[in-house]
């Protein structure tokens, strides 16, 4: 469960490792099962989208390439020390 903003939490019902919807529960009985907002309510069709990039992609020289989390992680680290050092 994820708590959201407003004092309410989504479960995600999953099956064969595909999120097939979002249902609304936690501590507000006034929302809970009721409503979701928007946003909430395309969580499945996000996560399932054909598009949906799955592992990070560099585009340092104008071409998107496919890197590993590692070399991700290290570029943003990279990135965030020069901007710290310039500070």
């Amino acid at each position: 469960m994820k708590p959201t903003s407003i004092d309410f939490y989504i479960e995600l019902v999953v099956r064969n490792n595909k999120v097939l919807k979002v249902v609304v529960s936690g501590r507000n009985p006034d929302l809970n099962g009721k409503f979701v907002c928007i946003k909430g309510l395309t969580v499945p069709d996000i996560l399932n989208h054909s598009e949906r990039l799955k592992n990070p992609i560099d585009n340092s020289k104008g071409i998107l390439k496919d890197i590993s989390w590692s070399e991700a992680i290290d570029t943003a680290a990279e990135h965030l020390d020069g901007i710290i050092e310039n500070s």
